[in-house]
C-alpha cells in the first residue's frame, strides 16, 4: 500500500537541524514516507539521516531541483515539501488530510503531473 503522504526534505549541510526534524516526523501516526534529498552535504547530514528508516537520495544542488527529484521518487498521494529545520506538530498530517477532504467535498482537485 502506498503511503498517504510523502514528506520531501531537501538538504545541504543540515547536520545542526535534521535530527530534530526527522525525530518529529517519525512520530506521525498516519502512514508517511520520508525522503531526504541531499545535494552533496560535507557535514554529518547523511550519517544522521541514515540512522532513521527513511529514503535518502542524492541530487544536484538547488532547492527546486531537489524538490523535483524527491517528487519523482515519492509514492504518496500527497507531497509535503519540508525545510530541514522544520519541527511539525503531531497533528499536522491530520490537518492536511482535513484540508484536502474539504477541498474534495467542494469538488476542487489537485493533480500530480509527472
Amino acid at each position: 500500500m502506498n503511503p498517504a503522504v510523502s514528506i520531501i526534505i531537501p538538504t545541504l549541510n543540515e547536520a545542526g537541524s535534521i535530527k530534530q526534524t526527522l525525530d518529529a516526523v517519525k512520530n506521525f501516526e498516519k502512514e508517511t514516507e520520508v525522503i531526504v534529498v541531499n545535494a552533496g552535504s560535507t557535514d554529518e547530514t547523511i550519517s544522521i539521516a541514515k540512522s532513521f528508516d527513511i529514503k535518502i537520495i542524492r541530487s544536484l544542488r538547488g532547492r527546486g531541483v531537489q524538490m523535483h527529484a524527491g517528487a519523482k521518487e515519492a509514492k504518496g498521494d500527497v507531497l509535503w515539501f519540508m525545510h530541514a529545520d522544520t519541527i511539525p506538530e503531531l497533528i499536522a498530517i491530520e490537518e492536511i488530510s482535513k484540508a484536502l477532504r474539504r477541498c474534495k467535498n467542494n469538488r476542487r482537485k489537485f493533480h500530480r503531473l509527472f
